[in-house]
């Protein structure tokens, strides 16, 4: 009896995984892909959106691209660079 009791509690966790996972497949659906985030911006925004909307870089926009890189690269010269520049780079008294 006690082997029927887990497996019962087993079938029953799978269930309600599947239930849950139906649900957020479902809101995936619902939202929608990136390939249509501007379309749904500008008409969730109306005549407002068009005052703001080049502020917002999409993922899949070709300036992200481009960006992306830039930011590593600006951000490998302040992880590498600023630190050794603390540490070794002799500071002038007189400056400061």
């Amino acid at each position: 009896m006690h082997m029927w009791k887990k497996l019962y509690k087993k079938l029953l966790g799978g269930v309600k995984i599947n239930i849950l996972w139906k649900k957020v497949h479902k809101k995936i659906l619902a939202m929608g892909s990136t390939a249509n985030l501007n379309d749904n911006f500008k008409r969730s925004m109306g005549d407002e959106g068009d005052c703001c909307s080049y502020l917002i870089i999409l993922p899949d926009n070709v300036f992200h691209k481009y960006w992306d890189p830039v930011m590593v690269l600006l951000l490998m010269y302040t992880a590498f660079f600023v630190p050794y520049k603390i540490a070794f780079m002799a500071v002038d008294p007189i400056a400061i």
